[in-house]
């Protein structure tokens, strides 16, 4: 099956950063599933802000295509939830509406990887 997804070309150093940063996210799901698990909404909120805190616009797009653009656009809406859910954990509010927000901040995860794929730029010699 060939991948259909929407290349966004990065240079190696790039690419790494924004995989390290999708490792980041997925680990701090965890964590903050686990604390959900617990009730203990000052750990949601500490590990939301902290993921809140990643912005893919740090990172310089190399080829800025519309792909390259909209895939930052759906970066950027997963950094705002998180800083949503870190407010939201830190006014105590109940672990459903958290969970209620995760879910929709999933939905871009999903989205995303649904819609693009990372790829190298070609050397040039």
């Amino acid at each position: 099956d060939e991948d259909r997804r929407t290349p966004v070309v990065l240079r190696p150093n790039e690419k790494t950063a924004m995989l390290g940063d999708m490792r980041e996210y997925l680990k701090g799901l965890q964590e903050i599933f686990a604390a959900l698990a617990k009730g203990d909404m000052t750990a949601v909120a500490a590990r939301a802000q902290s993921l809140g805190t990643i912005s893919i616009f740090q990172t310089y797009l190399m080829f800025p295509t519309v792909s390259a653009v909209r895939f930052r656009e759906l970066s950027a809406l997963v950094h705002e939830d998180f800083e949503a859910i870190a407010a939201d954990a830190s006014a105590n509010r109940s672990p459903n509406a958290t969970l209620e927000k995760l879910s929709l901040t999933m939905k871009h995860c999903v989205s995303c990887h649904d819609s693009f794929r990372l790829r190298e730029a070609a050397h040039s010699q």
